[in-house]
């Protein structure tokens, strides 16, 4: 499920419980000789007056695609099927990446975007990435990082793909890493109008290479 239709089913629900209490609120709210108060009525501006979740959800959800359905930084793009959406704190958008090939782990594929002239230069990140992983059998990645210029629907998007032993840390300031041997990151800086927008998969390498073409075809569904 991506986050588009996530949101689109929560603001239907939402909406459905919405008009279920005005319904319920037309059948009992009534004057003393029975009749349903118009606008002008003490019991209606109570009603209207007072907070209703339901509502203030709908309002809220409804104004959340705009913010946060596959888009970034002046970009949208179009979310895998079969990957789930799982958002997370400082991301534009986070996907479970279902495990494939006999792997017991899932991969996440996380969507950055920290503003126009943060998150560092496409060089900067990209050497950052290299240094998360390590040689099979020790030592720095960097003869193993395969890095590429491209451009998709006009948009300029430099592309890491490395495999390795991945050292994970469950938040970027953690003092420690887990090493994670045999996992595969498919990376990508896309410069978008507002400011670089990054995406970063990491998975055992099965399920890595079992998400590369859907990977592929979320960057080339980018447009301004």
């Amino acid at each position: 499920m991506t986050v588009l239709h996530s949101i689109r089913e929560t603001c239907r629900k939402a909406a459905k419980g919405l008009a279920s209490s005005f319904v319920q609120l037309d059948k009992t709210r009534h004057d003393p000789d029975g009749r349903v108060p118009g606008r002008s009525h003490p019991a209606c501006r109570l009603i209207l007056m007072r907070p209703n979740p339901l509502l203030l959800t709908a309002l809220i959800v409804l104004t959340v695609p705009a913010v946060l359905a596959e888009s970034a930084g002046g970009l949208t793009w179009t979310a895998p099927d079969g990957w789930t959406s799982q958002p997370k704190r400082m991301r534009a958008a986070n996907y479970v990446v279902p495990a494939a090939g006999g792997d017991n782990e899932n991969g996440e594929c996380g969507v950055y975007f920290f503003g126009p002239g943060q998150g560092g230069s496409v060089e900067a990140n990209v050497r950052r990435w290299i240094g998360q992983f390590r040689a099979p059998a020790g030592g720095p990645a960097d003869s193993l990082a395969k890095r590429s210029s491209n451009s998709f629907n006009g948009i300029a998007v430099t592309t890491l793909d490395l495999t390795g032993t991945y050292l994970f840390k469950p938040f970027p300031m953690a003092r420690q890493a887990t090493p994670k041997p045999g996992y595969r990151m498919l990376a990508a800086i896309a410069e978008a109008p507002q400011g670089p927008v990054f995406f970063k998969l990491t998975a055992p390498k099965a399920t890595t290479d079992a998400a590369e073409a859907a990977f592929r075809k979320m960057l080339g569904s980018l447009k301004r």
